[in-house]
């Protein structure tokens, strides 16, 4: 590009006239570049019956051509155009209009703002047509609004928000737009603005699904319970708490959602509609400043995605001068802080429509002290997989996978009422594009051809009212040369079958002789055609008394057997590794490694020694470090504070130890405890 740009200005300096005309003139044949942001004036459908039909949309005065087998975003959920007319409420559907337009009749209660990505195609004819590549529909900046919780009417499944407290009359109407009654009472106005069936849109700030519970209390919502929400020795809802991990009987529930209660400050989007009570807000995501966490470690873990931004420099045309970037941007949150989360690319295969996750980055929960929220993550990159760009980004923690896996969430368990829990996908809501390199040069085209799901289509698709296709190329196609259509069939890239190594069974370490282990990846093998190397590795204990490994990120990682002593059963040491072979992540596999015991005397308890115990009142942050005089890492150290159940400190090595956590309330002081023996108490320090 710089080059290019080089060339241009020498050229501009020898004859600056002549090139400025030429330079200043839009190649009449060649593609032209827009993006739309509007109220929808007016919408047509090509054909009814055909759940992949395209259509026109007219927004600032503009007609643009909708391609047949757009797939558009809406808020929650992604559909065809010919279900924008499909699903829409009464009396549109039956007149075949799609209710969301200024010019349908009766008029909208609300303008629905679209934003189209496309280009001018046509040669500069008359058949010149605008037609899309991409659609984003929603109420008018997503009709958002925020305040605290003023009543409940749990006959309905509504919030009222805003009003004086306890009063039933006064405060906005809030019901959210669930279909399948996933967060609360089934009750959906129009099924094109729903909640996300599969990810928490109704929730608290850091993921953790909420609801309205669909009885009044005292009455118990099995899976909406009030005991969801402790409480004070005053009878407040704690506003910051960390659910403890699951058990049978033990409440507060992290397998079940949190509901909302009086008092809660929300921030809801929706879009206006009446019935016969008068006018409400149908939520497709109403939010709580609540910081409900969970157990660091335990599953179910929750996820969020806030906002994703992806640079889509593809391949410049090289006789267009043009700045590209590729990056990504990207923030959410998640319900486990102490936890990593993994980025992937959701690749959909155009034949069958299965995903393929591709990895992108890992990242840690920023939080305190740095300023930022607990349990937010960032992603801010210029290097990396991102392209073919792809239309959603799925998030996962490591709580849920243990490392940077692809996800099959046919495998994954449900918790909270149905919902997947450790992960979190969304699409892409801004992409962007290359633009001019030199003011007053052509305006590059948008580059529709890099994207696959527009390309070659996404696959299986079923309308609203039953029929079925296949979503395949936009047609029209947006760009100029319409690329042959390939099924992603024959060119994704399967991930590679992992072989953890068979299980051993070692001897015991001594003082005097410590014991080698070898874990073996190196029989994993690819099964693409023609093979592809094994790239990475990456291996995690799961079970066991703690062990380093020489480098979990080699075929062949050694650590050093655990002392188990004389009298004691021997111990069992489970690992389990992925590999990749640069492009997709396989599944795991399982090693396990049974130590046996040997003839010695039993050890004397090992000194421990906190080092830090401080409570950081921004964020509710409780962080310990302590020693251990045993150097080994076969201790397992564990954080006792009172009303709170034990974690498991992370192993930091050489004797170290630490946990950060968030609590509710400040502890005076916190208890660590060795496996071999030791102990110690210290009071806390707060700032």
């Amino acid at each position: 590009m710089k080059q290019g740009r080089t060339v241009l200005t020498a050229a501009i300096s020898a004859l600056p006239l002549v090139l400025a005309g030429v330079v200043a003139a839009q190649s009449a044949s060649a593609p032209i570049p827009f993006t739309v942001v509007g109220f929808i004036q007016s919408a047509t459908v090509d054909s009814a019956g055909d759940p992949l039909s395209g259509g026109t949309l007219t927004v600032n005065g503009l007609t643009i051509t909708i391609p047949r087998n757009t797939i558009l975003q809406m808020p929650a959920t992604a559909i065809s155009w010919a279900d924008v007319f499909a699903m829409a409420p009464d009396p549109y559907r039956s007149v075949g209009q799609s209710g969301l337009a200024l010019s349908d009749n009766p008029a909208p209660r609300t303008t629905y703002e679209v934003t189209v990505y496309g280009n001018r195609v046509g040669g500069g004819t008359s058949n010149d047509l605008h037609v899309a590549g991409l659609v984003f529909i929603s109420p008018q900046s997503l009709n958002s609004a925020q305040g605290v919780i003023n009543y409940i009417d749990y006959g309905r499944g509504e919030l009222r928000v805003g009003g004086v407290p306890g009063d039933a009359n006064t405060g906005a109407r809030v019901a959210l737009n669930d279909p399948i009654g996933r967060f609360g009472k089934q009750h959906s106005p129009d099924p094109r603005l729903t909640i996300d069936e599969d990810n928490p849109t109704v929730r608290a700030q850091t993921g953790y699904p909420m609801c309205i519970a669909r009885v009044a209390p005292p009455g118990i919502d099995a899976v909406c319970p009030d005991t969801n929400r402790p409480r004070d020795a005053a009878g407040r809802y704690f506003s910051i708490y960390t659910m403890p991990p699951p058990a049978q009987g033990v409440s507060p529930d992290a397998t079940q959602q949190t509901p909302f209660e009086i008092g809660d400050y929300v921030t809801y989007s929706g879009t206006p509609v009446i019935d016969s009570s008068g006018e409400y807000i149908s939520a497709w995501s109403v939010v709580a400043n609540l910081g409900i966490f969970t157990s660091p470690g335990s599953m179910p873990a929750y996820v969020a995605i806030e906002t994703v931004k992806l640079g889509v420099a593809g391949n410049p045309d090289p006789l267009l001068p043009q700045e590209a970037v590729d990056k990504l941007f990207a923030v959410g949150f998640s319900t486990d802080p102490t936890q990593s989360v993994d980025l992937f690319a959701m690749d959909v295969n155009a034949c069958n429509g299965t995903v393929a996750d591709r990895y992108y980055t890992t990242q840690s929960p920023i939080g305190p002290p740095t300023g930022a929220l607990a349990g937010r993550w960032r992603a801010r990159l210029t290097v990396g997989n991102f392209l073919p760009p792809t239309r959603e980004l799925r998030v996962t923690t490591r709580t849920l996978t243990g490392w940077n896996i692809p996800i099959n969430t046919a495998g994954l368990k449900t918790y909270a009422n149905g919902l997947l829990a450790g992960q979190y996908h969304a699409p892409i809501g801004e992409y962007l594009f290359p633009e001019n390199g030199v003011i007053g040069s052509p305006a590059v085209p948008l580059n529709f051809q890099d994207f696959p799901f527009l390309a070659n289509g996404s696959g299986p698709y079923t309308g609203s009212s039953g029929g079925a296709g296949t979503a395949g190329q936009l047609s029209p196609w947006p760009v100029a040369g319409t690329p042959s259509a390939v099924c992603n069939g024959s060119t994704v890239t399967l991930p590679p079958i992992p072989d953890a190594g068979p299980s051993q069974t070692v001897a015991s370490s001594t003082s005097a002789a410590p014991v080698a282990v070898t874990l073996d990846g190196s029989h994993s093998a690819d099964q693409n055609t023609p093979r592809l190397p094994i790239t990475q590795y990456d291996w995690r204990q799961v079970s066991g008394p703690a062990v380093t490994l020489s480098d979990p990120t080699m075929a062949k990682p050694t650590f050093i057997a655990p002392v188990v002593n004389s009298g004691s059963s021997s111990v069992q040491i489970s690992f389990q590794m992925s590999v990749s072979n640069g492009v997709a992540w396989s599944a795991v596999a399982t090693t396990t490694v049974t130590v046996l015991a040997q003839s010695a005397p039993a050890p004397t308890p090992d000194r421990v020694t906190i080092t830090l115990a401080q409570f950081k009142r921004q964020g509710s942050k409780l962080t310990v470090n302590a020693t251990s005089s045993d150097l080994t890492g076969a201790n397992q150290l564990t954080l006792r504070v009172a009303g709170q159940p034990p974690l498991v400190m992370t192993n930091a090595l050489n004797g170290t130890y630490t946990i950060a956590v968030i609590e509710p309330s400040i502890p005076s002081s916190v208890t660590v405890v060795s496996s071999g023996g030791g102990s110690a108490i210290a009071g806390v320090v707060v700032k």
